[in-house]
């Protein structure tokens, strides 16, 4: 199952927008995730407790809730995943990477600072849950979960190598309105 989570508010933001609904490349930002996995013959599943993005999405509403780790819980899922953030600009080599990743482990794709992407094998699903729980009352992050799964302290500020591949091919999280608006100056 393809998850992507839709529901933060992006305290930082400060846009015109929520966070998920920013264009980038003329496109909201869930709604292209979403529409590259449709290319693929992936159909996801969007989580957002907000009404504007789940018409424009047909998502799944969920409640709103304080972090990603929240949100996917409230999701009906088990064996293999994929979690895809809303707020993400995927490249099309990390998007493929994590749609179809099919290792015994759990591997996430981001930066030392951002987690852009988690999957995981179905034997491991109960494992990953689990991880997400402890994950809630530390903040909830993907980064979260992956220190609890690697048996490393939840504040701790660093994931095992082997399970993260660094991206470097042009994905990227928008934390700021002012960071979009550079990136489309960029492009």
């Amino acid at each position: 199952m393809v998850l992507i989570a839709a529901n933060g508010d992006g305290q930082r933001w400060n846009g015109p927008e929520p966070k998920v609904l920013a264009k980038a490349d003329g496109e909201p930002l869930v709604c292209r995730t979403q529409r590259l996995c449709r290319e693929r013959d992936i159909e996801p599943v969007v989580l957002s407790h907000r009404p504007d993005v789940l018409a424009a999405t047909a998502g799944t509403e969920v409640p709103e809730t304080d972090c990603v780790c929240a949100t996917l819980l409230l999701a009906p899922w088990e064996g293999r995943g994929v979690v895809l953030l809303g707020d993400v600009w995927y490249a099309t080599a990390t998007l493929a990477a994590a749609l179809y990743y099919r290792g015994a482990c759990v591997q996430a794709w981001g930066t030392h600072q951002e987690v852009f992407a988690v999957a995981w094998d179905g034997a491991l699903s109960g494992r990953v849950r689990q991880a997400m729980v402890e994950a809630v009352p530390a903040g909830g992050k993907l980064w979260h979960a992956l220190r609890h799964l690697d048996g490393l302290p939840l504040r701790s500020h660093r994931v095992l190598p082997s399970m993260l591949t660094l991206v470097a091919d042009g994905t990227r999280d928008f934390d700021h309105w002012a960071d979009l608006v550079e990136w489309r100056r960029g492009r």
